[in-house]
């Protein structure tokens, strides 16, 4: 066979994942993009606090919990509000007043300004998630839902290769441009959301309404198969914000980059995702969800829990590409799951409910991390990690019979 044969085929089948799947999902994929190429200063808030600010590694990290209160809260606000107007406005609104709030938090200096604004911060920042799966619930059918969820999981990860590199490029020079920036990219994707979606999904959220009449609808607290789940995905979402408070720490502290560098392994994991993930999901649909999440979720702590036994660069390497295969795996099939199980009439509360279950991990993650990378030693986190991976394989599989599709 002739290599521009092969070529063809090769691409042919590589297209094909992408095959069906809605035009607005492309354009809500798009404003994604938008947004997470500006994403610049949660991936070096804690070097930002420690270095720039003057906090210490136990302080920074209550700084980050409070921030994830403030995910919390706003997680909870969005999901609800967008059961009861719809998601395009809740999308919008969080944008543009997130791209105010970075602006603003660029000029504080001070620990009694920056630790309260963190809060404010987070509940504007958090309260898009849940309505844009919502939005994106709304607007799929089960077959291809878990592969749209990978085209906004591509999209985001495709801008965090340009985000975190960036960010770490500017961040060697000003801190205060990683603010700047990140802002301004949240109020062209509220613009994109305005102008090229607002019709569609004001359309999918009018039908999802009607159809939320029916009775017998599903509540997500009142779902125990469905609680059970969220809990095992509180110690996975542990594990994978140590991305955010730990990992950075350990990889300049142990490994001895610098956040220039740190950025690139943030740019390496997005360009995995970009080029595999759709691929493998879609080589994967056949295979039990719930199985498939609990070998994600071991993947993602056995990458982690490889850190202390090697120090070289593609040791190094090496750690990102093992967590970075059970995300691609774990995150996307999990959103999904969620999907599948939402109810019409509660859709924004069950997205709430998930996106809650992460902004706790994002205040449990940074207290326990640094708690133990402080007072245990940095090679503790990785070692706890490895062990809770086997404890989530299980318990995610434990599960499958619970929480099949409908």
């Amino acid at each position: 066979m002739s290599s521009p044969l092969r070529l063809r085929r090769l691409k042919s089948a590589y297209l094909s994942a992408y095959a069906g799947l809605p035009k607005t999902i492309w354009l809500l994929s798009a404003t994604v993009f938008v947004n997470r190429a500006g994403t610049m200063v949660m991936p070096f808030m804690t070097l930002y606090l420690t270095r720039e600010r003057g906090l210490s590694v136990h302080a920074a990290g209550g700084a980050l919990a409070l921030f994830g209160l403030g995910a919390m809260c706003g997680a909870y606000f969005g999901g609800r509000v967008a059961d009861r107007i719809g998601p395009r406005w809740v999308m919008i609104a969080s944008l543009l007043a997130t791209g105010v709030g970075f602006q603003v938090f660029a000029f504080l200096s001070e620990p009694k300004a920056i630790v309260p604004a963190m809060f404010v911060l987070a509940f504007l920042m958090e309260s898009y998630r849940p309505a844009a799966s919502t939005a994106l619930g709304q607007v799929t059918t089960p077959p291809v839902r878990a592969r749209s969820f990978v085209l906004m999981r591509l999209a985001a990860n495709l801008g965090m290769t340009i985000g975190p590199a960036l960010g770490g490029f500017l961040a060697v020079r000003d801190y205060r441009w990683l603010f700047i920036v990140d802002g301004a990219t949240c109020a062209v994707a509220a613009g994109l959301l305005w102008f090229f979606l607002s019709d569609a999904l004001e359309t999918s959220a009018r039908a999802a309404r009607e159809s939320a009449k029916r009775p017998g609808q599903r509540r997500p607290l009142k779902d125990g198969p469905f609680l059970a789940f969220c809990g095992l995905k509180l110690f996975q979402a542990m594990v994978f914000f140590q991305l955010f408070s730990t990992w950075p720490l350990y990889f300049r502290n142990e490994y001895g980059y610098r956040e220039d560098g740190i950025g690139a392994f943030f740019a390496l994991n997005g360009l995995c995702i970009v080029f595999f993930e759709m691929q493998i999901v879609r080589a994967l649909e056949r295979v039990d969800r719930m199985k498939l999440i609990g070998f994600g979720a071991l993947m993602i702590c056995a990458g982690f829990g490889l850190m202390p036994w090697g120090d070289s660069r593609a040791w190094a390497v090496l750690t990102v590409l093992v967590w970075t295969f059970g995300e691609m795996i774990a995150m996307p099939i999990s959103m999904a799951v969620v999907a599948d199980r939402a109810s019409d009439a509660h859709r924004g509360a069950y997205m709430a409910t998930i996106a809650m279950t992460f902004s706790l991990a994002y205040i449990l993650a940074p207290l326990v991390g640094t708690a133990l990378y402080e007072h245990v030693g940095p090679d503790a986190v990785w070692h706890a990690i490895a062990v809770l991976g086997i404890a989530l394989f299980f318990g995610f599989r434990r599960l499958s019979p619970l929480l099949r599709p409908d």
